[in-house]
């Protein structure tokens, strides 16, 4: 399931998987793609949203109240 544009949760048997959309380089050709890199695993949904917004905070460094609530509020919206 997407979250957003720059994240998304898979889950098998045992465990929820959070991922970022990341954009790597080909070594070879130059090349610059978009791929998904695995941020962490969860035995919940509510460890891995936890960590999504945990994130957030982090990404706005805590410089304002009104940019960490925009940003939480972005980590949920459909793309």
């Amino acid at each position: 399931m997407e979250i957003g544009i720059r994240y998304k949760i898979e889950s098998n048997a045992k465990n929820v998987i959070l991922f970022e959309k990341v954009k790597r380089k080909r070594l070879k050709t130059g090349e610059t793609y978009e791929d998904w890199r695995e941020m962490g695993y969860y035995a919940t949904l509510e460890g891995a949203l936890n960590r999504l917004i945990d994130q957030n905070v982090r990404d706005t460094e805590l410089k304002d109240l009104k940019i960490i609530l925009k940003e939480i509020a972005a980590a949920f919206r459909s793309s």
